[in-house]
C-alpha cells in the first residue's frame, strides 16, 4: 500500500500543472525465483489546477471562465520486479536494505474534467499504459517493511491526450 507525491508530466501537466499529494496505490507481488516477482498494481491519482479567465474547447463546447481542471488518473498494471542485493524473497529481514526495478504494462483510465462555476465538461478515455519504476525497502520484521518508490507512469495517446506522471511515493509491505 502506497501514498506520495505525484508530479505531472507531458499532456496532463499541460491540463492540470499542479503537483498532487492525492494519490493512492495497492499492489500484490508474488515471487517466482528468490529475487523477481509478478504482481499488479491498481491505483487512483488526482491532479489539479485552477486557471483565471481562459476559454478552452472541451468536446465541441467552448467554455470561459475560470477554470477548476482535474485529472483523475486510474492505472490497472500487471508488474515485474528484478530484486538487487537486499531484497527478494529473503531480504524482508529486519534491519536490512533492498533495492529493485521493475516495470508495469497494461491501462491506464484518464478522466479530465473542468468545472466553471456550475457547469462541468468530462472526457474519459483508455490508454495503453507502461510504468518504469526503481525503489528501496527497509526490513522492520521477517514480515514488514517500509518502502519508497520511485514511478513513471506513461498512457499511449487515445483521442488527443496521453497521461503521464511522476510517482514519489512510501508504502507498508507485509507477507502472509
Amino acid at each position: 500500500v502506497t501514498w506520495g507525491a505525484s508530479i505531472p508530466s507531458g499532456d496532463t501537466k499541460d491540463f492540470a500543472a499542479g503537483t498532487s499529494w492525492r494519490n493512492f496505490t495497492i499492489e500484490y507481488s508474488n515471487f517466482f525465483r528468490s529475487n523477481a516477482s509478478w504482481g499488479f498494481s491498481a491505483g487512483w491519482n488526482v491532479f489539479s489546477d485552477r486557471v483565471e479567465d481562459v476559454t478552452s474547447s472541451f468536446e465541441g463546447i467552448d467554455i470561459s471562465g475560470t477554470h477548476v481542471r482535474y485529472v483523475n488518473a486510474f492505472p490497472l498494471l500487471a508488474t515485474g520486479r528484478y530484486y538487487l542485493v537486499g531484497g527478494g524473497r529473503g531480504g524482508a529481514r529486519r534491519g536490512s536494505t533492498g533495492f529493485w526495478v521493475g516495470a508495469g504494462a497494461g491501462a491506464l483510465i484518464a478522466e479530465n474534467r473542468v468545472d466553471v462555476g456550475t457547469i462541468t465538461a468530462k472526457e474519459t478515455k483508455w490508454h495503453l499504459a507502461v510504468a518504469p519504476e526503481a525503489g528501496v525497502s527497509y526490513g522492520m520484521s521477517r514480515d514488514f517493511a517500509l518502502f519508497g518508490q520511485a514511478k513513471w507512469t506513461y498512457g499511449f495517446k487515445s483521442g488527443d491526450m496521453a497521461p503521464s506522471y511522476f510517482n514519489f511515493n512510501v508504502g507498508v509491505a507485509w507477507r502472509n
